[in-house]
């Protein structure tokens, strides 16, 4: 059996107010991977006032 990867991987670092996020994308994302990253990325930033964000994304092994 073929089993094909894919998803959503997720780094946030912080110093002081300024956020580093990082994510990589793994084969061919689904809608479920996108409605499980954005509470993520919208619980981890909401209890900061003005959040300075940095964002790197990895996509090097995305497809599609």
């Amino acid at each position: 059996m073929d089993m094909k990867k894919h998803g959503l991987s997720i780094g946030i670092n912080r110093i002081e107010n300024v956020f580093f996020v990082t994510l990589k994308a793994i084969g061919t994302l689904t809608h479920e991977d996108y409605l499980v990253i954005t509470p993520m990325l919208e619980g981890a930033l909401s209890q900061v006032d003005q959040p300075k964000v940095s964002l790197f994304l990895d996509a090097t092994e995305l497809d599609g």
